[in-house]
């Protein structure tokens, strides 16, 4: 089973809309339980999850399940991105040393491929 890129271009725009996810329910967090806006918030994200299992599922039929999992890794970048960029926070050098980390690993697992 060798996957293309365009299947790893799928697999990674999951991973984006996961890491998308995590920034919405930050957001949706902000709303006092039992309010409309709150009922609102929470049906709009889980439309999202379902869009994302339904995506997710579609991807890892060209991937073998180890090597589609080792690459979920790249979620923790693009979440560092969405807190600098949304948020405002800072990356230290020891961000980037783990990303870079990560990063190697995923290249570690698939580099067969």
């Amino acid at each position: 089973m060798k996957p293309t890129i365009k299947n790893y271009v799928f697999l990674h725009v999951a991973f984006l809309i996961y890491s998308i996810i995590m920034v919405y329910m930050k957001w949706a967090a902000q709303f006092p339980i039992a309010s409309i806006s709150f009922f609102i918030a929470y049906f709009g994200l889980v439309v999202l999850l379902f869009g994302y299992a339904i995506l997710w599922q579609q991807v890892i039929k060209h991937f073998e399940i180890s090597k589609a999992y080792s690459h979920r890794g790249i979620i923790i970048l693009w979440s560092m991105l969405w807190s600098v960029f949304l948020f405002g926070d800072t990356i230290q050098w020891n961000h980037l040393l783990g990303a870079a980390i990560i990063i190697v690993g995923i290249v570690v697992v698939t580099k067969d491929e």
